[in-house]
């Protein structure tokens, strides 16, 4: 099996055999033939490997996936920081997933972790949790899955996860986004802001996250709405902090992205 460019699927029946924290220069351990899958999340610095024979290297803020009963073998001394899952299950290789379904965990074998969701501290935590008095094989081995899920699914919405090419420019223009969730963002502004097209911006953009920079934007400028809302200012108030000079545009959008309106919004958050 061509391992590069490698999907697999899971089933939600795993079992976690170990949680484990790397914070040192090592090399990775040789193995041949171990009955277990790895899943390794870099918080920190780099990590190379060979799999049956298959140079890999990933980096800060990516995953990488180690098949049972594959040779693995040491390149280089690397100082990094990671959190990994020794675990069971039934993960079947398939054809490059074509189409996002979310209701399948399905993986590339590494790539980047989202950029909306902290996975490095998702896995902390199951780590954390594998070491205290409340451990639980059935609590930890859910929601190894679930984390998996979510990367599957970053994977899913990103046939280039693997490439850091497409995905370092749309985490860029994500956080630019994030950044400006106070204000409306023309095409101009992502042009003088990346000295490229919008055309080239949306493209990367929707490639990685499926949705333009405009859609996304939006939904960013709600979410801050509402967290707005609640802290007790006048809706009127929250509009013009948004950046809505239209006080009647904003109660339109803020209905279409919540399925309610702002003041009803407020009520049922019991304000």
């Amino acid at each position: 099996m061509e391992l590069k460019n490698s999907w697999f699927e899971f089933s939600p029946s795993i079992k976690v055999e170990k949680l484990g924290y790397v914070h040192e220069a090592v090399v990775h351990p040789t193995r041949n033939g171990v009955p277990y899958w790895v899943l390794v999340l870099l918080q920190k610095g780099c990590r190379t490997l060979l799999v049956d024979g298959m140079e890999l290297r990933v980096d800060t803020n990516m995953f990488f996936l180690l098949p049972p009963y594959t040779e693995q073998r040491p390149i280089e001394v690397d100082d990094h920081v990671a959190y990994y899952a020794h675990f069971y299950a039934d993960g079947t290789p398939i054809s490059k997933s074509t189409k996002i379904d979310a209701s399948r965990c399905r993986l590339l074998l590494y790539g980047k972790l989202p950029p909306d969701v902290d996975c490095v501290q998702y896995m902390k935590y199951l780590y954390d949790h594998s070491i205290s008095p409340y451990a639980s094989d059935v609590f930890l081995s859910a929601q190894l899955y679930n984390l998996m899920s979510i990367i599957g699914l970053q994977c899913q919405k990103n046939p280039y996860a693997f490439s850091s090419r497409y995905a370092n420019n749309a985490n860029d223009y994500l956080s630019y986004i994030k950044a400006n969730s106070n204000r409306v963002l023309r095409a101009e502004d992502y042009e003088v802001a990346f000295g490229k097209s919008y055309h080239q911006i949306n493209q990367v953009f929707k490639r990685q996250f499926g949705a333009t920079v405009k859609q996304y934007h939006m939904r960013v400028r709600m979410a801050f709405a509402a967290q707005e809302l609640l802290s007790g200012k006048s809706i009127r108030s929250v509009a013009e902090t948004c950046g809505f000079e239209d006080y009647f545009f904003f109660i339109r959008c803020f209905t279409k992205a919540f399925g309610i309106s702002p003041s009803a919004y407020r009520k049922n958050h019991g304000m």
